[in-house]
């Protein structure tokens, strides 16, 4: 099955690549034709200033003495244009030269002309061609490289430098595109640390993978690279189709204007001796005769190259037999694909039973809904037994208050027997008999009054127990149900919440078109709408030189959008560099997705981080970003006391360990104090956050620094710890 794939792959796009390469040649035999009739036009108009020179010799040679010509500011103008021809010469023939050697269809032209050269060959061509195939299949870059980010290109730049890269790129199988997306990825590195390095490494991506946008970016740098002549050749050399952003527009003209402005200062400082004019104007016509020449040369290389795009198409019927024969090949590959087939079905009666999983899963799903009502009716019942047993509660009050009385009544006998008795003891001095009577029926009543007063407090104390019983059991019962309606309101307010914010981007889309880049069930551990306004606040009042954030995600969006948007209302404010750091390769591509899919991934550079030990001054050891490398590099250029920098503390989570965001402070006062810092914290609401800006609190004191404190109301609460500019060390 490979085999056909690869040689339908082989057959299909050289003709593609040939009316590609005619197309070239067209377009290259029309911009040499111009540049032919433009060069002529600019021989000209030397030409007459030359006879003119000569004339004023002639008439001032007679008299003698230096002979001074005045030259015209069109023959300056003149070789300025001659300066930026020259250069659009230089790159043009660069580009061809380029196309020609690094071109999908010269390397697989090169490949197949080898593969016919034995048999040998032959045989291991399929395998090449595959191989060929996954390097261009590949979207993703190698783990031996670093992944998205090529960090470990990177870390073989910083430790070796170019010959480093090199090796490391040419240890790995790869496509062109891919190489060139190595060498742009170190020169977005380089950028802001050596701009003359980052064009290097711009120009070997467009010469490894020669397209469009590739040049367009090269010219940029060339420009930043201070070689402006360059970088307005390299923009004229665009096909007329691409598409510019704004602020790319912008750049593109300011390229344009710089470049004449050098190549007119250029002109005029050569035209400076008038004395030897004549002299450089027959100079600049052997140089136009010689650009000329170069031209023609330029236009033989461009009809070889139709001559060899010729000789490809007649390659390509080859090729087609060659492909023929291989189409045999793919006859002994059918009983593989009979078992594949086969394996295929065993693999349908898999989905069967997995789909009967599924049906099973959806009675389970339903019989969990039901139990749900069912639960839902057990708490209504409960909670009219709670009713019940409050009102058990009250007749047992009632019950009690009624027994008391009956005591006090059974009290208030007992005082009248007592006087009682008190009248038979004053009757016994009158009779003996009616006297032991009476004691008898004193004592009786005596010992029956007692017995009733005994069961009358069992009784109570048994009522006492029961009610303190029901009492507990009723608390109990309170708090679950409690429990129970909390958890319940919860989930349905974030559902409704859900929900409102699902039609809120929905009318956003409606609206503009666009597909909103945060959706309500995105809500988790990212920061709430309340603190990333704040933030914002701060990135727009503030004019910050460095934006660090730590835990990246809806926050970084944000952020970039913000910048983006303060520089669109400001078009002179100054550019403000933003970082943010991320541990888990999750996270780092969601927010790299998030930022391109906004249009704003140029605006933050994101870095993947990964949890390293970090050990604190007073000896605690942290799990933290392995960030100081970077932060290192960039404290060059704001480790200053006019640098104002923002630090947002969002992360690592706080389950790492405990105060698992307090390493921020340290680590970031080390590389760019005194610089006037804020520090913003989110999940302040939290025990560990408080603990942690305690300690940042507790150092700002022992250190002897200026500095603020904000607390906000917020969500998840918030905290703004701002240093002024007199950090010591």
């Amino acid at each position: 099955m490979w085999i056909k794939r690869e040689n339908d792959m082989a057959t299909t796009e050289i003709p593609q690549d040939a009316a590609t390469r005619d197309a070239r040649i067209k377009e290259l035999t029309e911009e040499n034709e111009l540049l032919f009739e433009q060069l002529h036009v600019v021989q000209e108009e030397l030409e007459k200033y030359y006879h003119k020179l000569k004339e004023c010799e002639q008439r001032k040679g007679a008299a003698g003495g230096e002979t001074v010509v005045a030259v015209s500011p069109q023959a300056a103008e003149a070789l300025a244009e001659n300066q930026k021809l020259r250069a659009l010469v230089a790159q043009q023939k660069l580009a061809l030269r380029v196309e020609t050697q690094n071109s999908l269809a010269s390397r697989l032209g090169d490949m197949l002309i080898k593969g016919v050269s034995s048999t040998g060959a032959l045989l291991a061509l399929p395998g090449k061609l595959r191989k060929m195939w996954k390097a261009v299949e590949l979207t993703t870059p190698p783990a031996a490289l670093g992944g998205k980010s090529f960090q470990k290109v990177i870390d073989a730049h910083g430790v070796g430098g170019p010959d480093a890269v090199e090796k490391l790129l040419d240890s790995v199988f790869l496509s062109p595109a891919m190489r060139a997306n190595a060498y742009t990825a170190l020169a977005r590195h380089l950028m802001l640390m050596d701009v003359r390095k980052a064009a290097d490494y711009a120009r070997r991506a467009w010469e490894t993978d020669p397209r469009p946008y590739r040049l367009k970016w090269l010219a940029f740098r060339m420009h930043d690279a201070d070689d402006a002549v360059t970088a307005e050749a390299m923009l004229d050399m665009l096909p007329a189709d691409i598409t510019m952003s704004e602020s790319e527009q912008r750049q593109a003209m300011r390229i344009r204007q710089e470049s004449k402005r050098e190549r007119a200062e250029k002109a005029r400082q050569e035209f400076g001796d008038a004395t030897a004019a004549p002299q450089k104007v027959a100079e600049y016509r052997r140089e136009v005769e010689h650009l000329t020449t170069q031209m023609t040369d330029l236009q033989k290389a461009a009809d070889q190259y139709k001559r060899a795009a010729e000789q490809a198409r007649a390659e390509q019927d080859t090729l087609q037999e060659q492909a023929d024969a291989a189409k045999a090949e793919i006859d002994t590959l059918k009983n593989s694909l009979r078992e594949a087939q086969t394996l295929s079905e065993a693999l349908q009666g898999e989905m069967e039973n997995l789909k009967g999983q599924l049906g099973s899963s959806q009675e389970e799903s339903a019989t969990l809904r039901t139990a749900l009502a069912g639960l839902k009716t057990q708490t209504e019942e409960q909670k009219r037994e709670l009713d019940a047993l409050q009102t058990q509660r009250v007749e047992l009050q009632a019950l009690a208050d009624s027994r008391k009385a009956e005591a006090d009544s059974l009290r208030a006998n007992m005082a009248g027997l007592e006087k009682l008795a008190a009248e038979c003891r004053e009757e016994v001095a009158r009779t003996n008999k009616r006297y032991d009577d009476l004691q008898k029926l004193y004592q009786e009543d005596v010992k029956l009054v007692t017995a009733q007063q005994k069961d009358i407090l069992a009784a109570m104390a048994a009522h006492d127990a029961t009610l303190v019983n029901g009492f507990e059991k009723q608390g109990s019962e309170l708090e679950r149900v409690r429990k129970s309606i909390q958890s319940s309101c919860k989930q349905e307010i974030d559902k409704a919440l859900q929900q409102t914010a699902a039609y809120s981007g929905l009318s956003s889309y409606f609206a503009s078109g666009e597909i909103p880049a945060v959706t309500p069930w995105k809500r988790g551990w990212p920061a709430s709408p309340d603190f990333v306004l704040w933030m914002v606040e701060l990135i727009d009042k503030n004019d910050y030189d460095l934006i660090v954030e730590f835990g990246s995600g809806v926050t970084t969006l944000y952020a970039a959008k913000a910048l983006a948007a303060r520089e669109k209302k400001n078009s002179s404010a100054k550019q403000t560099y933003a970082i943010t750091f991320d541990h888990l390769e999750q996270f780092f591509l969601q927010t790299q997705s998030l930022l391109d899919q906004a249009g704003v991934g140029e605006r933050i550079n994101v870095v993947h981080a990964p949890l390293d030990e970090y050990t604190a001054p007073d000896g605690t050891v942290y799990q933290y970003y392995s960030c100081e490398n970077s932060l290192s590099e960039l404290s060059s250029r704001y480790k200053s006391g006019a640098s104002r920098i923002l630090v947002i503390v969002d992360g690592p989570p706080g389950a790492t360990n405990k105060n698992a965001r307090y390493p921020a402070f340290p680590i970031v006062m080390k590389h760019f104090a005194p610089a006037h810092i804020d520090f913003l914290l989110d999940d302040y609401i939290r025990g560990d956050e408080k603990e942690l800006a305690g300690l940042w609190e507790a150092a700002c004191a022992t250190a002897g620094l200026q500095y603020s404190i904000i607390e906000k109301q917020l969500e998840k609460e918030a905290l703004l710890l701002s240093i002024a500019p007199t950090y010591a060390g």
